[in-house]
C-alpha cells in the first residue's frame, strides 16, 4: 500500500472523528467542515513529527497545537463565530484520553512504576497541550488602520475610522446610520392640558 494512502485515511478520519465531536456539542451545521479541517491539520502535524521527525509525544504535541490553533482562530474570524466552536472538538484527536485511561488502570492495580511512567507522559501531553493553545490565543489579532503615527486616520474604539464627514449634516443618512435626534420646542400648555383633564375627571366622579 502506498506511503500516502496511510496518511490520507489519518487525514479522513481525523476530519470524521472531528466533526463528530462537532455534532456532539450540538454545532451548527455550517461549521462542520471548518472544524474538521482544524482536528485534521493538528492530527497530521501530530502524525508527522512521529512517524517523520521521531519527536516525542509531548513535543509533537506542542508543535501539532500551533497550527490547530492558528486554523480555529482563523476560522473563528471567517465565520463570525466564538472560537471555541473550532478548538475545543479540534484538539479531542491530540487528548491524551489512552494515557489517562492507562494512568488510572495502572493506579487501581497497584503498579506504581508503570502508574508514574504513564501518569507523567500524560502529564506532558497535557501540559504541552495547553501551552501550545496559550501561545497562539496569546498573540493579538491585527486591526485594520491601526494608529501608529499622525499620518493615519484617527480611530474610534474597536478600530472602525472616524471620518470627517461622518459629522456633517445629510439630509438622506445612509444605511446603519442612526438619523440625528431633532429637538423641538414643546409649548408649556402641551404638558399642562393632560394635567387639567386628570384634575376635571377626578373633580367631576367626586361629586
Amino acid at each position: 500500500m502506498p506511503v500516502w494512502t496511510h496518511y490520507f485515511a489519518h487525514f479522513v478520519v481525523a476530519v470524521i472523528a472531528t466533526i463528530s465531536f462537532g455534532i456532539t456539542f450540538q454545532m451548527p451545521r455550517r461549521h462542520y467542515l471548518a472544524c474538521g479541517l482544524t482536528g485534521a491539520v493538528g492530527w497530521m502535524v501530530y502524525i508527522f513529527g512521529v512517524d517523520l521527525f521521531a519527536l516525542s509525544p509531548a513535543i509533537a504535541t506542542l508543535v501539532a497545537t500551533l497550527p490547530l490553533t492558528g486554523c480555529a482562530r482563523f476560522f473563528a474570524i471567517r465565520h463570525k463565530a466564538p472560537v471555541t466552536i473550532f478548538l475545543l472538538p479540534g484538539i479531542f484527536p491530540l487528548v491524551p484520553g489512552a494515557g489517562i485511561y492507562y494512568t488510572a488502570y495502572y493506579f487501581l492495580q497497584g503498579e506504581q512504576e508503570l502508574f508514574a511512567s504513564k501518569g507523567g507522559e500524560t502529564f506532558k501531553v497535557a501540559l504541552a497541550l495547553a501551552l501550545g493553545i496559550a501561545l497562539v490565543c496569546s498573540l493579538p489579532l491585527p486591526l485594520p488602520g491601526r494608529v501608529d503615527d499622525e499620518h493615519r486616520p484617527l480611530q474610534r474604539r474597536g478600530g472602525f475610522p472616524i471620518r470627517p464627514d461622518i459629522f456633517r449634516c445629510r439630509t438622506r443618512p445612509r444605511a446603519n446610520h442612526v438619523r440625528p435626534y431633532k429637538l423641538r420646542k414643546v409649548n408649556f400648555y402641551e404638558i399642562q392640558a393632560p394635567v387639567t383633564r386628570y384634575r376635571r375627571h377626578a373633580a367631576a366622579r367626586q361629586l
